[in-house]
């Protein structure tokens, strides 16, 4: 991912750039092209509802383990409307889980990002997944389920970002196979 660089901290008026420092954004921030979109008092809205992060961050190990897991997928589940870019099943993955469509539904649709990073953490936790948008926009930063190993949610996150865009493939099974040949339609 290209590191976003702004100029111009020295052009900024002093009122200006003591608000941004009275806000966190210092000039070695400023210069590395950090969200100043809070520091201006235009707060991004949130991803989700309080409710649906607070079960995403309990499901995907942020905040600990939950103690009720089926109650936080539960709380996913409640009013999510599935994107039609996420796919239902992956041939090599299996059914893709709520708590994995729950945090790729937080982004654009595919077709709108200009590229992805993932910062992989060890022992299950939690992977870090960062879309920077095509044109001027400011990155999405999202926390997935991780692992990464078999029948992870960083393992169907990989899957589902690797094939976007290709088409399914329409390989006969075994079973059509048989049933061609019997008909005689081969």
């Amino acid at each position: 991912m290209a590191e976003q660089v702004r100029f111009g901290w020295d052009e900024r008026t002093e009122a200006y750039r003591r608000r941004l420092e009275r806000q966190g954004i210092t000039r070695g921030m400023w210069e590395q092209g950090a969200d100043l979109r809070a520091a201006r008092g235009h707060k991004p809205a949130p991803l989700l509802t309080p409710g649906k992060q607070k079960a995403l961050d309990r499901v995907i190990g942020k905040n600990g383990l939950s103690t009720d897991i089926n109650k936080d997928f539960r709380a996913l589940q409640r009013g999510f409307r599935w994107p039609k870019w996420i796919p239902k099943d992956n041939p090599e993955t299996g059914p893709t889980t709520i708590d994995v469509a729950v945090a790729l539904a937080q982004l654009p649709d595919p077709s709108k990002w200009q590229s992805v990073d993932f910062v992989p953490r060890p022992d299950g936790r939690y992977w870090t997944m960062t879309v920077v948008p095509k044109g001027n926009a400011y990155p999405i930063v999202i926390d997935i389920p991780g692992g990464g190993g078999p029948n992870t949610g960083a393992k169907q996150v990989l899957e589902i970002v690797t094939n976007i865009g290709k088409k399914p493939s329409k390989k006969r099974t075994a079973a059509d196979e048989v049933f061609l040949e019997v008909m005689g339609s081969a």
